[in-house]
């Protein structure tokens, strides 16, 4: 007999398969490593360095982003690849190390846009909504990946977040070098 699934058929399998906690995710995923501590990765224009609350991007021009509530990992991805799940940005390392199409500041607050996307969806809107259907035109029509709606919306939603939390050098004299 099929049962229709509702919330509380999802809270009775809860309590039957534990769920993991955020730091517990990372170190699965990727993120914190209890003998190397938290990630940090190079990418194109400076480096991303996770802290635990969040991960900063450093840039080579002297800015500092503060990405909140996301670690970063380069473990279970396709090559060439990079996405976010459950706080998590994961990027392929042949990606990182690509001259041709590097990967940037502007890809990762891409990735962080899913991030936004899926605490204002919740996880199960977002997981039928957006990454599937976003793994699925990958997979089937690379090249109008990038012009989905749902794309469209992780660029704008990372772009605004960058342009609302980008901390610049001072500028001026008396500032030691």
């Amino acid at each position: 007999m099929k049962r229709k699934l509702t919330r509380a058929t999802i809270d009775e399998i809860r309590k039957e398969m534990p769920v993991l906690n955020l730091d517990e995710k990372r170190s699965v995923l990727g993120g914190y490593d209890p003998v190397k501590g938290y990630e940090t990765i190079g990418i194109a224009g400076g480096y991303l360095q996770e802290n635990g609350a969040g991960t900063w991007f450093y840039g080579e021009d002297g800015r500092r982003i503060f990405f909140e509530g996301v670690g970063i990992s380069t473990s279970c991805v396709m090559p060439g690849t990079a996405y976010q799940s459950g706080g998590v940005i994961t990027i392929a390392k042949d990606w990182l190390n690509d001259s041709s199409y590097p990967f940037n500041i502007d890809t990762f607050a891409h990735e962080y846009g899913h991030y936004l996307q899926e605490q204002e969806m919740g996880s199960y809107a977002y997981w039928k909504d957006v990454a599937v259907p976003s793994g699925y035109n990958l997979l089937t029509d690379p090249g109008s990946h990038d012009y989905m709606p749902y794309e469209q919306d992780a660029t704008k939603r990372g772009q605004d977040y960058m342009d609302s939390h980008t901390v610049y050098p001072p500028q001026g004299y008396g500032i030691p070098s």
